[in-house]
């Protein structure tokens, strides 16, 4: 008969992770378009107004990313989240309390700083902890909850259509405080914790097994190989993957802000352009899947390089966009080039630098990688104001996608170097 206790405690933080990012989808991502346009219409604001409390949370998640990283390794995931998500449930509140700019502002940085605190940085800890051989493919399962927060972003829709916006952020602050207990009681920060193994392994010896075919390789946890944070920074691996992934996301902060406007622009209904979203949001899905599973097998860095050959494509058709059915290819380009590409790139984060300082060392990263998803979408409107046309800036971000896919292929692995 199955039994409960059979399996390894890491799916369960596996499973309490999902959750996490699952609301993190819906309050840090794609949800937050749905009061956007809801309180555009109620308030006449600009769309410059909207963009600069983007641009802000970024800025914010920029210069407390350090900070973040600091905290979950000294306070340990769990306490982070519960922190994280308490300080979630506070800005949705003040969200819906809303009656000027400054309240919206206020409301934004409390919801990025509960977002930042309790969401990616120390879940993605957690998964570099408990697993090691799996460590991509748990990732990649972890971060479909991004995927299924941006598909219920049609209940929060009819939510706000039936109920209104402030009751709808009531709604959802309530929605994430009931979810708060069950997921803590659930997480835990690393499997020595518990008396076990990262994996679930049993013996010290267990081998990483003939995954490893890359110089670029899953080395065993359990060595004295972990990077302290000066090491991390003295490396060409921490500079050139914060580059990478900055760059990836500059493309899907401009498309976060942009994309929907730039639809419309050339004539193609609100509608119809939230089916292009929902193409590349579901099928994601499955290339978060694939992700986890090939970044696993082979050399994690041609397999960021293929999926960031994706997103440069989609970026392209982009660009050139001015039909529907041009539109709907970039969908089906983007899907593996967003999807794809993030557990893999963080996983081979924990390869390269370690477990024991993973979140500080991420946190380091952010503030390059934010500091672009901040410039991304300003980019695309500064662009867009001056020449009247969404191609230019897309084109160009195109471009840089392409290079970050030359880029992550030069990336070395100093921990290796480091024992010898």
């Amino acid at each position: 008969m199955f039994r409960i206790q059979k399996i390894f405690y890491g799916y369960w933080v596996l499973f309490a992770g999902t959750m996490v990012m699952m609301l993190l989808g819906i309050a840090g991502l794609h949800g937050l378009g749905v009061f956007f346009s809801a309180l555009q219409r109620d308030y006449n604001w600009s769309s410059g107004l909207l963009s600069g409390a983007f641009a802000l949370s970024r800025a914010e998640s920029s210069f407390l990313g350090p900070i973040e990283g600091f905290l979950v390794d000294k306070f340990g995931t769990r306490k982070m989240v519960i922190l994280g998500m308490s300080i979630m449930v506070f800005g949705f509140l003040l969200l819906s309390t809303v009656d000027g700019i400054t309240d919206f502002y206020i409301a934004l940085v409390v919801i990025a700083l509960g977002t930042g605190l309790g969401g990616f940085l120390p879940i993605m800890a957690a998964l570099t902890n408990w697993f090691n051989r799996f460590r991509a493919r748990a990732m990649a399962l972890a971060t479909l909850g991004v995927n299924v927060g941006g598909l219920l972003v049609v209940v929060l829709t009819w939510s706000v259509d039936n109920y209104g916006w402030r009751t709808s952020a009531i709604g959802f602050g309530v929605f994430v405080l009931v979810l708060i207990l069950p997921i803590g009681k659930i997480l835990r920060n690393q499997p020595e914790d518990m008396g076990l193994k990262p994996d679930g392994d049993i013996e010290n010896g267990v081998s990483s097994g003939d995954d490893i075919n890359s110089s670029v390789q899953n080395v065993p946890d359990t060595q004295p190989g972990d990077m302290t944070v000066n090491e991390a920074l003295r490396s060409q691996a921490f500079w050139l993957l914060s580059l990478v992934h900055g760059i990836a996301v500059m493309g899907l902060s401009a498309l976060a802000v942009h994309q929907i406007e730039r639809m419309v622009v050339a004539g193609v209904s609100l509608q119809m352009a939230g089916l292009v979203v929902s193409i590349y949001t579901g099928l994601g899905i499955f290339f978060r899947l694939l992700s986890g599973y090939v970044a696993d097998k082979f050399d994690k860095r041609y397999v960021i390089a293929i999926f960031l050959l994706f997103q440069t494509a989609a970026l392209f058709v982009f660009a050139q966009g001015e039909t529907i059915t041009m539109f709907v290819v970039f969908g089906l380009l983007f899907a593996p080039g967003w999807s794809g590409r993030g557990a893999a790139l963080t996983a081979l984060r924990g390869e390269l630098f370690g477990r024991k300082r993973f979140a500080s060392i991420t946190g380091m990263s952010m503030v390059i990688t934010n500091s672009l998803a901040l410039i991304g979408p300003i980019f695309t409107g500064v662009m867009y104001d001056a020449t009247d046309s969404y191609g230019p800036p897309f084109l160009v971000l195109s471009g840089l996608s392409l290079v970050a896919a030359v880029l992550v292929l030069f990336v070395r692995n100093a921990r290796l170097r480091t024992r010898n």
